[in-house]
């Protein structure tokens, strides 16, 4: 089983990969400049490309088989279990891990200072632990309205204890000609990896206390390496980005919040307010609180809002409420000048079809945020619960990047501490699989007529394989749950159907 599911990974691979070059390059021929992308001409270009015609085919054949052999796999699949459903990721994220290194060696890493967003051309750029340099620099200054439209009053807050720390000659110059300096300075450098390391071993205690539950030792610790090695883990540190700060508070939330020791259980309140005062969207695991249904968890939730209004508004007072106001604005923005390449919102995918009209676009993020949110209510499990809130924050357009995909490892953890899967469980772990997993870039092989080729579509700026993948796939969640929630709803009207019955049989 497990050699067959490796040769078809492999195959897939090769064959999309190669189809992918092979189509891109029939298609950025000289022809484009005259002809322009017509759709005759993308036709022509699609059937002329052997690779491309191979790909289809193998899809088609993929499509009719899981259409002919649905109900034996699901069957199958219905009663899998943790370990089957964790080798299987193992497998899949080792293949395309390794990969994307082979290829980053093959092109002396071009292809992953393109994955961290780095201009190899410019050689003392502006790119390495951007985020924390930039924030720093304007928090110590008190300079808060510079990095206002990115950061919480509560952010400014941290970030000025932080600076205080540094050379105060660092923290009061100009950021561009500082920036070598300040990556030299020994005091920066291990504050930064002081705080990193605090993150990550805090993140694996948590993930391995949950993963205790399915017993399966040696592969939650390597289920628990791969997440720090996972494409959004490595951005977010390369940037400098808090965000990992939030999602270690979210566990804790969700791990303490039903401790039966009161002083704990308030330390969860504490924990989900003040990731949400740094990144106000993760308010949407407060929700879970509800799951008690007793009075108890409307006075916890608010408790838990209390603390949360407090570290969020009060650090103004300091900051600025101007920039309190600028920073509320920046969040419910839903404008661009296009398509963005590496955003998985619902407004990103709007703009690519060309629709800008901002009460269309409104509706629909409440549309499907709305689903999300009866998905928490609904479905059973855990995972699904939080595979719902991670969503959410995933569709907020302005924030919507690689750093934010981190809250995909929360679902995911939860999804393999689960002893027995159905069919939906390995939709789900794919799914997310999708979004940390860093993929090789075979386009950067012929990268100029790839770019010209994806033009054609309104793509322009593709960084790495992982921003042609991640939009698609986080919509997809919605789609798994909207399914999953209509399913739950039949399942229901069939139970109250079948129970007048039985009451008369008896």
């Amino acid at each position: 089983m497990k050699k067959k599911i490796l040769f078809l990974v492999i195959t897939t691979a090769t064959i999309f990969s190669s189809a992918i070059t092979g189509f891109a390059e029939s298609v950025t021929n000289p022809q484009v400049a005259q002809n322009g992308f017509s759709f005759k001409f993308m036709l022509k270009s699609f059937f002329e490309s052997d690779s491309a015609v191979i790909m289809a085919s193998a899809v088609l054949v993929l499509f009719l088989l899981l259409l002919i052999f649905r109900k034996k796999l699901k069957r199958k699949l219905d009663n899998s279990t943790a370990s089957q459903l964790i080798n299987i990721f193992i497998l899949f994220f080792s293949v395309s891990g390794i990969a994307c290194l082979a290829m980053a060696f093959a092109t002396d890493g071009a292809t992953w200072s393109n994955m961290m967003h780095i201009n190899p051309e410019v050689k003392h750029g502006f790119t390495q632990f951007e985020d924390y340099i930039l924030n720093l620099q304007s928090a110590g200054s008190q300079q808060f309205y510079e990095t206002a439209a990115t950061n919480t009053p509560f952010s400014h807050l941290i970030y000025f204890i932080l600076a205080q720390f540094l050379p105060p000659d660092l923290v009061l110059s100009d950021a561009l000609v500082s920036y070598s300096q300040i990556l030299h300075d020994q005091t920066f450098m291990y504050l930064y990896l002081i705080l990193i390391m605090f993150c990550i071993v805090l993140l694996y205690r948590m993930n391995r206390s949950v993963l205790r539950n399915n017993g399966l030792n040696m592969r939650d610790e390597v289920v628990a390496f791969l997440f720090a090695v996972s494409y959004p883990a490595i951005f977010c540190i390369e940037k400098g980005n808090i965000t990992s700060f939030s999602i270690v508070l979210v566990m804790i939330f969700i791990i303490l919040r039903n401790s039966e020791k009161s002083l704990i259980k308030e330390a969860s309140l504490l924990a989900i307010a003040a990731a949400a005062a740094i990144t106000p969207a993760t308010l949407i695991f407060s929700l879970l609180l509800f799951d008690e249904k007793n009075k108890q968890a409307a006075l916890k939730f608010a408790r838990m809002f209390s603390y949360f209004l407090i570290m969020f508004i009060t650090p103004a007072v300091f900051t600025g409420f101007g920039n309190l106001l600028t920073y509320a604005k920046a969040f419910v923005s839903v404008s661009a000048d296009g398509f963005i390449p590496g955003n998985m919102s619902i407004v990103n995918l709007l703009h690519f079809f060309g629709i800008s009209n901002t009460i269309v676009i409104y509706a629909i993020i409440l549309l499907t945020d709305a689903i999300a949110v009866l998905a928490m209510i609904m479905l059973p499990e855990m995972w699904q619960k939080t595979a719902a809130a991670a969503y959410i924050i995933l569709n907020v357009f302005a924030f919507s990047d690689a750093s934010a995909v981190m809250f995909v490892f929360i679902p995911l953890i939860f999804l393999f501490a689960q002893k027995e899967h159905r069919a939906s469980g390995w939709v789900y772990m794919f799914t997310f699989a999708l979004l940390i997993t860093p993929f090789p870039e075979w386009f950067r092989s012929d990268i100029n007529r790839f770019t010209i080729f994806l033009s054609s579509f309104g793509i322009s700026d593709i960084q790495n394989a992982n921003n042609l993948i991640s939009l698609a796939a986080t919509q997809f969640i919605l789609v798994i749950l909207f399914y999953q929630i209509i399913s739950k709803m039949k399942s229901k009207k069939l139970a109250k159907q079948e129970s007048p019955a039985e009451q008369v049989s008896e």
